[in-house]
């Protein structure tokens, strides 16, 4: 399993427009059969800033639902909405994999 982490600052005053849009752009992916962004928020550190967390089998999978959500006039859309108030230069992405057992 992976962990697809994407994150940006979202601009003052709009973070409920972009979680409501990142909910709009999970309905999509549900319709599609894609793995759905779980929207997070730190605690501490920088504020106004959202994670998004998408777990899927593998990096190639994740990468096959992006490329195919690029192609998707619809979830485009939502894309763009989720992402109009982001902070540009800000937004930053990670695949994470189980650490092995070293014991």
């Amino acid at each position: 399993m992976v962990r697809y982490v994407l994150r940006w600052d979202v601009a003052y005053g709009h973070f409920g427009e972009v979680v409501q849009n990142v909910e709009a752009m999970n309905a999509i992916r549900r319709d599609r059969g894609w793995s759905e962004w779980v929207p997070w928020a730190p605690l501490s550190g920088k504020a106004n800033q959202i994670v998004l967390i998408c777990d899927g089998p593998d990096v190639a999978t994740i990468l096959a639902e992006t490329d195919a959500g690029y192609a998707d006039a619809e979830f485009m859309e939502a894309w763009k909405k989720a992402v109009e108030h982001s902070v540009e230069g800000t937004r930053w992405t990670e695949f994470l994999a189980a650490a092995p057992q070293l014991s």
